[in-house]
């Protein structure tokens, strides 16, 4: 068990509950709607509620102000082994390649993909059509960046990667 940093009237156990030293015993988690736990703790300021994964974290792993991920994607398991600080975009990238996208969710980011599809066209320096593409997404599976791609068509930039992009 170890203090909180934030609060040493409360401590994280190693298995990811909040004690209170206040009432000599573990904090009753309460869900929220997205599934993760929260607790409430008391301080000089009055009664506020923390999700208990973002306090286990900081007490076990420091305090980098990131996000935490779930390691095995179990968001009632608090343990501090199974949390790590990463960006938005690792833990993203760590629910899609685990499968946490539910098939709704997949369904309708895959038909927001194809409703905004630009189809775009790698025109060469000397202007004979290289390859045509269905998006800016689909270019960047042969390494091009969909940004600057999109930069291209905008009339921000020139070329990229030596090659000038129409929008078909």
């Amino acid at each position: 068990m170890r203090i909180l940093p934030r609060n040493e009237n409360y401590a994280a156990t190693e298995n990811g509950e909040i004690f209170s030293f206040l009432s000599n015993k573990i904090l009753k988690p309460r869900p929220l709607k997205n599934g993760y736990l929260r607790v409430q703790l008391v301080d000089e300021n009055g009664v506020k509620d923390y999700l208990i994964h973002r306090l286990v974290c900081e007490t076990f792993h420091g305090y980098p102000d990131l996000h935490v991920n779930h390691k095995d994607r179990d968001k009632t398991n608090n343990r501090p082994e199974n949390l790590e600080w990463c960006t938005r975009s690792e833990n993203m990238l760590h629910c899609s390649r685990l499968g946490g996208f539910s098939k709704q969710s997949e369904r309708m980011k895959k038909m927001n993909i194809e409703s905004c599809s630009v189809p775009v066209a790698a025109i060469t320096l000397d202007g004979k059509l290289f390859k045509k593409y269905t998006s800016m997404t689909s270019a960047g599976k042969d390494g091009f960046s969909h940004s600057k791609i999109s930069l291209c068509i905008q009339g921000k930039r020139k070329t990229h990667k030596g090659y000038i992009w129409q929008k078909l």
